[in-house]
Parts: C-alpha cells; sequence; structure tokens
C-alpha cells in the first residue's frame, strides 16, 4: 500500500439495507479507522487498484464471522443503505470519501 497509515485490505460480508441482499467488499485502514470499500477501480500503474469511494465504519459494528464462515474476514452487522453504498451521504449516515489517494496491488484483493 502506497500510505503508511492503510494497510492490507480484509474481505467483508455486508448488509444493503433497501432490499436484505448480503454483500462483499473490502475494509480498510485508512487514517486511522476502517473503512467499507465496495468498489475498486483500475488503478494508476499496471497491477494496482484505487478505491472508487471508502465509506467509515467507526462506531459501526465490525466483528469475525462464526467459524463456520471462510467466505470472509470481517462482518458488518448494520445494514446500509444502497445510497451511501453510491457515494451519496446524507447527515445521518457514515462520512463517504470519493477516490480517496489509496493505492493496493491487485494481489492483495485478489
Amino acid at each position: 500500500m502506497s500510505d503508511d497509515d492503510t494497510d492490507v485490505p480484509r474481505k467483508v460480508m455486508y448488509f444493503r439495507r433497501d432490499d436484505s441482499e448480503t454483500l462483499f467488499g473490502w475494509v480498510i485502514r485508512y487514517e486511522g479507522t476502517l473503512w467499507l470499500v465496495p468498489h475498486w477501480d483500475v488503478g494508476p500503474t499496471e497491477d494496482t487498484l484505487t478505491p472508487a469511494r471508502i465509506i467509515s465504519l467507526f462506531g459501526l459494528p465490525v466483528g469475525s464471522p462464526s467459524q463456520h464462515r471462510s467466505d470472509c474476514d470481517l462482518i458488518l452487522s448494520t445494514p446500509l443503505s444502497r445510497r451511501v453504498l453510491e457515494g451519496h451521504r446524507e447527515e445521518q449516515d457514515p462520512p463517504v470519501k470519493e477516490r480517496p489517494p489509496i493505492v493496493v496491488k491487485t494481489s492483495d484483493i485478489l
């Protein structure tokens, strides 16, 4: 990762509030807190990715999955709205940062 405050992404299972759909994304540590990356864009150099946006998980319940779940590292139990996942934030929603200066190796995600 290019930023000292950012660590290796971890796979997270989360839920969309609008339709209760189970989704998978990535959690990264950035600026000292955890952030959800719902979508990655192609990075500035070959074999890199950059988040389209990140959503703050500060104060939200992020925990370890039960032992029988091997398809994720973490679970976010608070459902997020489609609007916030698409980057449209309202006052009660967690903070969203569009196109943060984060670059990861494709191999860290795949």
